[in-house]
């Protein structure tokens, strides 16, 4: 796993260097092209067959900025250093705070009142109790615990320009795409706390959104546990843990060529990427499609080899088209396929309580499929999509599939 993630470090070569003729006319730098988005998933989103289990909600505050390269200590310990030894195009790095919330799909391991027979007096503790300990011997090892994750995430970035992979083949695939490695520092809480409170005030919004007034008690996390009895028949929660997980991903562009007139674009990018600390280790392979106006050039004020400014009246115009995070119009669809292969996840390798030891029987492969559509006008941008993710647990009898919808907005500066 380490030296996939240094072989995906090393993959950008170096690129000519552009050189300010007056160093005089060398402005202070620029935070052009910087980012704020918020990111909320949830199973409710999903365009079809949504639900409200297994992956229940996550939300995200992310930043990007181009970092200033001058009057700044990080700047020239960290940006100043990491442009010189591997040459990009541009660099940019990011911080990402947020949290994810995942639930069994069966959230009721007992029968409630409303599925006895007819007739039938309810449940005591000690039956509860009975019918409790079944489920979670025979039909929790096929489901997945209660578990959450808050997290602080540093990302740094690098862009270069470089052939597409098809342009060795035949130019007519276009010659100039995008090369994008990113390396990211994640250090957070996985356990049974503090997710669910955010959980709880999704739900809440959503609620007045629908204008329902019942229940008083929004249904995440805190009141499926309570209602179902778990406090009552467990007194301790899910093995907690706080650590870090570094990650790396590669993308580089396959092809980015223009081929029809009213959708100007085509850009089909490979994806290599590896994770490795206490939360998960893993690697996996992906595929991304965009078609559409996509936006202008990233590096069209950013020469190879300089400092990250913009140069005065700059006319730079070499260079790939993207739908990433350049100020500019576009709209455009989208897809990714990704596969991964699994070696722990510390939400489904560890324990529904303290005091036991089972734990999920999850698979070591999982996939999933993301679809949707981006618009951006300038300063502001749009993405609704749709993951149908084959599931990580190997139970079958309520569908192989669980689908997800994401909303995000993002200010582009």
């Amino acid at each position: 796993m380490r030296a996939a993630i240094a072989a995906m470090v090393l993959v950008a070569s170096t690129a000519p260097q552009t050189a300010w003729a007056d160093d005089s006319d060398r402005p202070e730098g620029s935070t052009v092209n910087g980012r704020f988005s918020i990111e909320e998933s949830n199973d409710k989103f999903a365009l079809f067959d949504s639900s409200d289990s297994q992956f229940t909600q996550g939300l995200k505050i992310r930043a990007t900025w181009a970092p200033r390269w001058d009057r700044t200590l990080l700047g020239r310990l960290l940006y100043e250093r990491y442009r010189a030894l591997f040459k990009p195009n541009r660099v940019t790095g990011s911080i990402e705070l947020g949290q994810n919330v995942y639930t069994p799909e069966d959230i009721s391991p007992f029968r409630e009142d409303d599925e006895l027979e007819p007739g039938e007096a309810p449940l005591t503790a000690a039956q509860k109790q009975a019918e409790f300990d079944a489920w979670y011997r025979q039909d929790f090892p096929r489901d997945r615990p209660y578990s959450a994750e808050l997290y602080g995430e540093y990302k740094i970035s690098a862009f270069f320009a470089r052939p597409t992979l098809a342009s060795y083949l035949t130019r007519s695939l276009g010659e100039v795409g995008l090369v994008r490695w990113s390396l990211a520092l994640r250090a957070g809480y996985v356990g049974p706390r503090y997710g669910g409170q955010v959980q709880k005030a999704v739900h809440v919004l959503l609620r007045d959104l629908d204008g329902e007034a019942e229940p008083r008690d929004p249904q995440g996390w805190e009141f499926q546990q309570r209602q179902n009895g778990f406090q009552g028949i467990r007194s301790t929660e899910i093995a907690s843990k706080i650590g870090v997980n570094a990650s790396a991903e590669l993308e580089w562009d396959i092809v980015n060529v223009a081929f029809l007139r009213y959708f100007p674009h085509v850009r089909v990018s490979g994806l290599v990427s590896a994770e490795l600390g206490q939360f998960r280790d893993l690697g996996g392979l992906g595929l991304t499609v965009e078609l559409g106006r996509l936006g202008r050039n990233p590096f069209a004020c950013f020469p190879a080899g300089d400092r990250q400014e913009i140069p005065p009246g700059c006319k730079v115009t070499s260079g790939p088209q993207v739908g990433g995070d350049y100020s500019s119009w576009a709209t455009y669809v989208f897809t990714t396929a990704r596969g991964r292969a699994i070696l722990y996840d510390r939400h489904l390798d560890n324990r529904m309580f303290q005091d036991d030891r089972v734990e999920a029987d999850r698979r070591l492969r999982d996939a999933d499929l993301t679809f949707g559509a981006v618009t951006r006008l300038w300063s502001f941008e749009l993405e609704l999509s749709h993951m149908i993710h084959v599931k990580e647990t190997k139970e079958r009898e309520l569908g192989r599939f669980h689908h997800v919808g994401t909303f995000k907005l993002s200010a582009l500066f």
